[in-house]
């Protein structure tokens, strides 16, 4: 009874199961939340030390306000990203980034290049969304492989009990090989970065909404583009980093140095 249909019918639900969790994404409704409670209590810290005016204080917590539960919104607007690029995205963009220190932002340059807000948006907020997309879309593939692998081991194990009835090593077998296969795709973290990427390129299509219709001349909101878009991307590059690298460099990248005497 065990044999034929207990372990065959629980592989398939804890497969079904870890789908259906990155899917609807149920760890939003609490993670964000925890994040912006553990920024409001940083910022507060701050406020009573004197590293923060009243102004700043006031402008941290409205943004903390706008980030609280935003998963949620990601899950809508992106989800439709899982299956293909969106409409802004389908041309070709540059990557400005890798093209070095000039042109610099009203300064000429020689081949008639410009610095603006519109070369910010398109050959880099849309260069890095469309990259971060387009790898994720590589991962979920290779995700929904290891996914199809499981449930066609678990099928494939109760149609042998049900056909050839019980096969203790047949059992053992197919039972190492699901759980090598899960273990394969736990080491690779596949739908951490999926969701990773996916969060990153939707804070990148916010930036990109409200600087849209800014004036391409205007200094203050080139620099507020560049700053907002440079911070997302950093963040990122830090999560992976850390995630990769272990605890330790974790303490050496976010520990401050002393400014004590």
């Amino acid at each position: 009874m065990i044999l034929e249909w207990v372990i065959p019918f629980l592989g398939i639900l804890v497969t079904l199961g870890t789908i259906l969790q990155f899917a609807l994404r149920l760890q939003i409704k609490w993670t964000s939340y925890r994040h912006a409670a553990e920024h409001l209590k940083s910022a507060c810290m701050k406020y009573r030390a004197g590293l923060l005016g009243e102004t700043e204080f006031r402008e941290l917590m409205n943004n903390i306000g706008k980030w609280a539960g935003r998963g949620k919104e990601i899950k809508g607007s992106y989800l439709s990203a899982l299956f293909g690029l969106p409409a802004d995205l389908q041309e070709q963009f540059p990557d400005i980034a890798g093209e070095g220190l000039s042109p610099r932002f009203g300064e000429p340059d020689p081949d008639g290049k410009v610095f603006d807000i519109a070369t910010v948006i398109a050959g880099r907020l849309q260069h890095q969304r469309q990259w971060m997309i387009r790898k994720m879309k590589k991962y979920r593939l290779a995700y929904v492989v290891f996914q199809l692998a499981i449930i066609g081991i678990s099928l494939g194990n109760a149609w042998y009990m049900w056909t050839f009835g019980r096969n203790f090593t047949w059992v053992a077998m197919t039972t190492a090989l699901s759980l090598a296969i899960i273990a394969c795709r736990g080491f690779l973290d596949l739908d951490r970065l999926i969701l990773q990427y996916l969060d990153t390129a939707s804070g990148l299509e916010a930036i990109k909404k409200e600087h849209e219709g800014a004036d391409p001349k205007d200094p203050a909101c080139l620099q507020d583009l560049v700053i907002r878009v440079e911070y997302l991307l950093e963040h990122e590059a830090e999560a992976w980093y850390h995630q990769h690298a272990g605890p330790v460099a974790i303490q050496s990248a976010c520990i401050p140095k002393s400014g004590c005497a």
